[in-house]
C-alpha cells in the first residue's frame, strides 16, 4: 500500500508495507539495494536493476518514503551512490572488452543537486579499471562500491570481478589511482564475486575492517550467498587477518558467512546517526529470483524485499574476530499487544503457543530439554495451517538448530527451492549440513545438569523467516510462501522432558 505522508513533497509517498518489516521500495521495481546513505533527513536507500534506479528515505530503517525521480535511467552495468557535500554522486560501471590478456572497463559519474531527483552525467570516464589476465583469464568487473575513508581523508572504490577485488583511491571522486588487488581465489566457490562492501568496525578500541561480497549462484553454495573477511586497511591495501579459518584452501578452511541461510542477498551498510553500523540486504536468491509466487516479471522489473535491518559488531572468539548481528526492530510501546507464555510442558500433543500466531511477528523463545535423549528434539512450527509449516528443530543432544522449509507452502515453482544438493557444499563455520530446503547449524545452549537450554529470536514476515542466536554469531534467513491463511504457531517435542521456559511474541501489524 502506498500512501502520501504529511510533510512529503508533492507526489512523494511512503510504502506502508514496511510496517511488516519487509519493505518493497516504491517506484520501479529493483532486485537489490546498492547504496545506503545517512543524510540530514534520514537514511537514503538506493536500489537498481539494469539501468533503472529508485530511492527511498527512512527515519527508522523500518518505514520508507519513496522519492520519485525524473531520471529513472542511469545506463550502466553496475553502480553506487555517495554523498559529496550537499550533492549526490552516482559512480557507474560500464563493462569493456575482455579476453585472455585481461579486461578494461570504465567508470563514469553523474551528479545530482536535488537529492537524487534528477541526474546530470559528467563528461567522459573518471577512471578505467584494468584487470590483468593473470588474475582471472575471463575476469571483468561485476560490481563496485565506493566508501568514505575518513582516517585517510579519501574515497575508496572496491571493484569486484570473477575471483578478486581491485582497490582504487581518490581525494575528489574524479581522479582515481589503483593501489592494490586482492586475489580471492582461495575463497572462491564457483559463483562470480559481486556486491562488495568495505566497512570499519571497532574491536575493543581498535579499528578493524570487514570486506564482504555476495557469490553469484553456484550449486556448491546452494545458490547465492554472502561471505566476509576481517582484516586491516592501510589506505591502499586490504590485508586479511591470518588465521586457520581465513587462510589456506577452501577444502580445509571454513568460510565466514554473514548468514547461514540461503536468502540474504547483496547486503550494504551505513553508520547511522547514533553511530551504529547497520546492514540492510535483500531477501532472495539468484537461483529462483524470477520464479517465486506472485512474480509477474523478471527480477529486474520489481522491487526487492528487504530483510530486517541488523546492527553489526565485531567480537573476539577463540577462532578469531567475528561479525555478530542483532535485528533492529521498532520499540515496543506501552500499548503493544505482546503476549507471554511461561513454564509450560512441551509434548507431542500439547501446543502452548496455540494463541500466539500471526502472519508477521517478532518472537523471543527459551526452551529446555534433556541432552541424554539422543533422538529428542523440540520443533517450533511457524506459519502453519494443516500440512503447511516451516519448522525450526532444536536437537539438544547435538547442540543444533535446523530450519526446514520443505513443507512451507508453495515450493514447486523451482527445483532449486527444495531439491537436495547435487554437489558437496563448501564448508562454512558453524554450518553442519544443508540442502536447498534445510539448514542445520550449531546452536549455543546452556547446561543445567542433564538439561539444556536454548534461546532463539525469530522474526517472521509474510514471505520470510529470520532466526538469530543469543550471541549474534548465527543468523538464518529463508524465503517462504505459506499463503495468507497460514498463521499458526505450534511447539511440540518428541520426548516428555521438554519445557517452554518462556515465549514472548510481539505481533507486527501492517499500517
Amino acid at each position: 500500500m502506498i500512501e502520501t505522508l504529511e510533510g512529503s513533497r508533492p507526489g512523494e509517498a511512503t510504502t506502508a508495507a514496511t510496517a511488516e518489516r519487509n519493505p518493497s521500495i516504491g517506484g520501479s521495481g529493483l532486485p537489490a539495494p546498492v547504496s545506503l546513505l545517512q543524510l540530514p533527513d534520514g537514511c537514503h536507500l538506493f536500489c537498481r536493476a539494469g539501468d533503472r534506479w529508485s530511492q527511498a528515505v527512512s527515519s527508522d530503517l523500518l518505514h520508507w518514503r519513496h522519492i520519485p525521480t525524473t531520471d529513472h535511467h542511469l545506463p550502466a552495468d553496475s553502480g553506487c551512490v555517495v554523498a559529496d557535500g550537499a550533492d549526490l554522486v552516482a559512480l557507474l560501471l560500464h563493462h569493456g572488452a575482455s579476453d585472455t590478456s585481461g579486461s578494461t572497463s570504465s567508470v563514469t559519474m553523474a551528479r545530482s543537486t536535488d537529492s537524487g531527483r534528477t541526474w546530470h552525467p559528467e563528461p567522459g570516464p573518471v577512471v578505467e579499471v584494468c584487470l590483468p589476465g593473470a588474475q582471472s583469464p575471463v575476469a571483468r568487473p561485476s560490481d563496485l562500491r565506493v566508501i568514505r575513508d575518513e582516517a585517510h581523508d579519501q574515497w575508496v572504490m572496491v571493484v569486484a570481478d570473477g575471483t578478486g577485488f581491485t582497490f582504487l583511491v581518490s581525494t575528489d571522486l574524479t581522479s582515481w589511482t589503483a593501489t592494490s588487488v586482492l586475489d580471492a581465489a582461495r575463497w572462491h566457490e564457483g559463483g562470480a564475486l559481486c556486491h562488495p562492501d568495505l566497512l570499519p568496525l571497532d574491536l575493543e578500541g581498535q579499528t578493524r575492517w570487514v570486506l564482504w561480497w555476495t557469490s553469484a549462484a553456484s550449486p556448491r553454495t546452494n545458490g547465492s550467498t554472502t561471505r566476509y573477511l576481517v582484516g586491516d586497511w592501510d589506505g591502499g591495501t586490504f590485508t586479511p587477518q591470518r588465521g586457520s579459518s581465513q587462510t589456506g584452501t577452501p577444502a580445509s578452511d571454513p568460510v565466514l558467512r554473514t548468514d547461514l541461510g540461503r536468502d540474504l542477498y547483496a547486503p550494504i551498510s551505513v553508520q547511522d546517526a547514533s553511530g551504529r553500523r547497520i546492514m540492510i540486504a535483500a531477501v532472495g536468491n539468484e537461483d529462483y529470483a524470477d520464479l517465486t509466487p506472485g512474480s509477474t516479471a523478471t527480477p529486474d522489473d520489481r522491487p526487492p524485499t528487504l530483510a530486517t535491518p541488523r546492527e553489526l559488531r565485531l567480537v573476539h572468539t577463540p577462532a578469531g574476530p567475528r561479525l555478530v548481528s542483532a535485528p533492529v526492530t521498532a520499540p515496543i510501546g506501552p500499548d503493544a499487544t505482546s503476549r507471554t507464555v511461561a513454564d509450560r510442558p512441551v509434548t507431542a500433543a500439547s501446543n502452548p503457543l496455540s494463541q500466539l500466531g500471526g502472519r508477521a511477528l517478532d518472537a523471543e523463545i527459551e526452551l529446555e530439554a534433556s541432552a541424554y535423549d539422543s533422538a529428542g528434539s523440540v520443533t517450533l512450527q511457524i506459519r502453519c495451517d494443516g500440512q503447511v509449516h516451516t519448522d525450526l528443530v532444536w536437537r539438544p543432544a547435538e547442540g543444533s538448530l535446523t530450519l526446514d522449509r520443505s513443507e512451507s507452502g508453495a515450493t514447486e515453482f523451482s527445483p532449486s527451492f527444495t531439491a537436495p544438493s547435487t554437489e558437496p557444499g563448501v564448508p562454512a563455520e558453524g554450518l553442519l549440513r544443508a540442502t536447498s530446503a534445510t539448514v542445520t547449524t550449531r546452536w549455543p545452549q546452556s547446561c543445567l545438569g542433564v538439561m539444556r537450554r536454548a534461546w532463539l529470536r525469530v522474526v517472521v514476515n509474510p514471505s520470510s523467516v529470520e532466526v538469530f542466536s543469543p550471541d549474534g554469531l548465527v543468523a538464518i534467513t529463508s524465503v517462504i510462501f505459506p499463503g495468507p491463511g497460514a498463521t499458526g504457531l505450534r511447539l511440540a517435542a518428541t520426548s516428555g522432558t521438554a519445557r517452554l521456559v518462556s515465549a514472548t511474541v510481539h505481533p507486527i501489524a501492517a499500517s
